[in-house]
Order: C-alpha cells, then structure tokens, then sequence
C-alpha cells in the first residue's frame, strides 16, 4: 500500500509538468493552423472544401497576366483636390471660416491592350482621354493663378520588343493638355514584396474572393504603375482591393482603390484629397 501511495505521489509531482507541455503542445498547434497567426501571404481560403493561400492566387494570376497571348484591360481614375485657407489664421481680426483658394477635378480613362508571343516578340499599346478642371476665385488671381482652366487630354503609344529589338519609345505619342500615363499592368500584378507595413483581409463571402490591402504605405504596391509619379495623387491611397472568381480558376477580374488625405501646409492652406480608381480585366487568352 506505501508503494502505491508512493507511486501516486510522484505521478502527482509531475502532474503540473505534464500539462503544461500538453498545453504548449495545444497552443502550437492551434497557432500552426490559425491563419491570423500566419504572415499575409500565408493565408489562406476555402471555397468548396479546397484551400487556397494569397501567395497561390497572385503567383497564378501573375504567370496568366505576364504570359497571355493577348491581355486587354481598361481602366478609370478620379481625383479631386480642394485647397483653402484658415481665415482664423490669417492674422485678420475677427475672421474666421475657410475660403476656398483652388477646386480641382481630374478624370481619366485608360486602355491597355498587349499581344505577347514571348520573352523577345510582344507588343502593348496605351490609351487614355481624360480631362482636368480647376477651379479658382478671382481673388486667386493675387497669387499668380490665372483663374479657371478645363484641359482635355488624350494620347496612344506602344512598346514592347520584335525579335529581340526594343520597339516604340515614350516620345511614340499624341497628348495635348496634363495627362496621366498609368501601366495597367503593373497594377494587375502587384509588387508584393513590399507589403511589409499593409495590413490585410480575406473576404470569401461574396461573388468574388476579395483581397483587401490597408493603411498609408499600400501604394507602394503598385506605385511602379504610375509613370509620372504623383500626378493623380496616388500617395493618398488607403486600401487597394483585389478580387477573384470563386470557381476553380480563381481568375483576377478587377482591381479598385481608393483613398483621402487632409494636410495644411506652412502658409496654413488646407489641401483636401481624394483618390478612386478601378481597373477591369476584359481578356485574358491564349493561343494564336
């Protein structure tokens, strides 16, 4: 009878030992298989008892979009851009409220079409009409602004390669007014290594798998696409959404970001901005 009781005691001493391993054992495997443990890429979804990761959905659509015979995408952008001053601040007794100095509208619509055979034979070409507003009260006209100005814009120009020699150039093109030369492209296929300070959310329960990046820096994920950089004040994006069919193809249709920004520069003028835009997969094929 002691020796049992003996036994019991030290199965009793190691007791707390052994759950504690069992409930690191627990934890570890329950962070192995919870996604919200796992780097963005990692993540995964299921649809129709099949898992699919981020990393799986943008590596296909990226070796469908780069190797199509024929890509066809079009695309469409808005900004509008507010600028006013504080009166309060304007050293004026009494004044107060804001007065509008500028009021700009921007709109651009954009076509990309790509003919590709391989690394050394393919051809795309680039369009876009859009049109530019600005807004300004006379009383600007202390500044230097001339006052109210509406520019249409519109261009077409190509590259690509033919038997191994570069073709087109940016001087290939016809513009008249401020344009936005946007690779649509680039858009389609972001750069996905700099995704280390964008947050991210999977939504699987719509008509599409959604892929939805936030935050400040998720611009630089398709900042490559902007050829002329901050025209169309891209660096106010906050979310870029991504989404793909729910068969078994999971194709990339379309793209849409949007975004604001408030800021106030030295001279206390407050600068107002916002930023949409979508990008429309029409044609991804293959073959002659």
């Amino acid at each position: 009878m002691k020796k049992v009781r003996k036994l019991f005691d030290e199965l009793f001493a190691f007791l707390p030992m052994i759950i504690i391993i069992g409930l690191i054992l627990y934890v570890s495997k329950s962070v192995r298989e919870n996604d919200s443990f796992k780097p963005p890429m990692e993540r995964g979804i299921t649809i129709d008892d099949q898992k699919i990761t981020v990393a799986q959905l943008f590596e296909a659509s990226a070796e469908d979009i780069s190797y199509a015979s024929h890509l066809k995408a079009t695309g469409s952008f808005y900004k509008t851009e507010k600028t006013s001053s504080d009166l309060s601040k304007s050293g004026v007794k009494g004044a107060s409220g804001t007065f509008t100095l500028s009021d700009e509208n921007a709109s651009f619509d954009i076509k990309y079409d790509r003919y590709y055979t391989d690394s050394e034979n393919y051809k795309w070409t680039l369009s876009g009409e859009g049109e530019f507003q600005r807004i300004k009260p006379t009383l600007t006209s202390f500044y230097g602004y001339s006052g109210d100005t509406d520019d249409r814009a519109n261009y077409t120009y190509y590259g690509g390669m033919a038997n191994g020699e570069e073709i087109g150039s940016p001087e290939d093109y016809d513009r008249d007014g401020p344009v936005a030369i946007i690779d649509l492209e680039k858009i389609l296929v972001p750069d996905l290594t700099k995704l280390n300070k964008t947050s991210m959310e999977i939504n699987g329960d719509l008509d599409y798998i959604k892929i939805s990046f936030f935050g400040t820096s998720c611009c630089d994920l398709i900042s490559d696409a902007f050829v002329d950089g901050n025209v169309y004040g891209i660096y106010c994006i906050s979310e870029i959404d991504y989404y793909f069919t729910r068969d078994a193809y999971h194709k990339l249709k379309k793209v849409e970001m949007k975004g604001s920004d408030n800021t106030t520069n030295m001279m206390n003028w407050i600068i107002d901005r916002t930023y949409s835009g979508t990008v429309t997969v029409d044609e991804v094929s293959f073959g002659n």
